[in-house]
């Protein structure tokens, strides 16, 4: 089961890399990441909300806030809550919070245009940014 509080943004290629660090006892090793590097996400925010509330269980709000709460084949209850926001008619970022299996998760990436989409997540409460890979092994810890 995954644990995560992000904010999901675009970032272009290639991308600079920082020290490895440990974060709630994983290591990891943020993206150096400035202001001006999101880039277009290839998806609207009027496509995704259409794609996310075609999902079993999934609450879209046109505002752009999402709930969705499940139980994983073990009886084990989660929840994502979050937000998408626009920039013009395209996605700006997305924020998620909450629990939920990898395979819903990437469900979710899916429709915002992953792995196409060169995806990073933003982990406001650490101060960090991490590519994909890095995010996953961290959200995956233990505890």
């Amino acid at each position: 089961m995954l644990r995560f509080d992000c904010v999901i943004e675009t970032a272009p290629l290639p991308r600079r890399y920082q020290e490895a660090i440990e974060l709630d006892g994983v290591r990891v090793v943020p993206v150096a990441k400035g202001a001006d590097q999101s880039a277009p996400w290839g998806v609207t925010f009027d496509d995704a909300g259409e794609q996310l509330a075609t999902i079993e269980r999934l609450y879209f709000e046109p505002d752009g806030s999402i709930v969705w709460a499940k139980e994983d084949e073990a009886g084990q209850r989660w929840q994502v809550d979050g937000n998408l926001y626009d920039r013009g008619p395209e996605l700006g970022y997305v924020q998620l919070m909450g629990r939920c299996p990898a395979a819903a998760f990437e469900q979710l990436l899916s429709v915002l245009g992953w792995p196409e989409a060169p995806l990073v997540f933003q982990l406001p409460r650490a101060g960090v940014v991490l590519e994909y890979d890095e995010f996953m092994k961290w959200a995956r810890r233990e505890g």
